[in-house]
């Protein structure tokens, strides 16, 4: 994190609240640390029984990259209400 923000067009502007000290209070915490990650997507105006095929073969691309990266899953949380 401390990189991103020291680079690139949003150089020291990537964060609304908190900086650099955080960053280095956070980091000696997680030193020690059992980190586990989990990468959801909450779209609840979308409904999972109508999504079109483009919209899961997005989600599929989205989904492969990160069990490669990560090896971690992708949760989806959709609309479960029928349309109508």
């Amino acid at each position: 994190m401390q990189r991103r923000n020291g680079s690139g067009v949003l150089k020291g502007k990537r964060f609304y609240h908190g900086g650099d000290d955080q960053i280095v209070e956070i980091s000696k915490i997680l030193k020690y640390s059992d980190v586990e990650f989990e990468f959801a997507i909450a779209q609840p105006g979308v409904s999972g029984a109508t999504l079109t095929l483009d919209q899961k073969n997005l989600l599929g691309s989205v989904y492969s990259t990160i069990i490669e990266m990560t090896e971690t899953k992708l949760l989806c949380y959709f609309n479960t209400k029928s349309e109508g």
